[in-house]
């Protein structure tokens, strides 16, 4: 089943948790940087979600995760070969 979002909606949480993160919410920082890594509400960012994931710190192990999840598949060379 697929859930009709308005994108108002979409938006004005956008910028809550954008509020909240610079404030320094550890919750809203991994919402911000899920935002900006995936393009949701927001220009796709690589650089800004890991500003923010970072932001979260090592006491959130969901934006530790993200932040290794980054490292891998966004990585922009390929590993060396073995």
């Amino acid at each position: 089943m697929t859930y009709y979002v308005p994108r108002a909606n979409v938006l004005s949480s956008y910028l809550w948790d954008t509020t909240l993160a610079d404030r320094g919410d550890a919750a809203a920082c991994v919402k911000a940087g899920y935002r900006y890594l995936h393009g949701v509400a927001a220009k796709r960012d690589e650089r800004k979600a890991a500003e923010y994931f970072r932001k979260a710190g090592p006491r959130v192990p969901s934006a530790v995760a993200w932040l290794c999840f980054m490292e891998v598949a966004c990585r922009k060379k390929p590993f060396p070969a073995s």
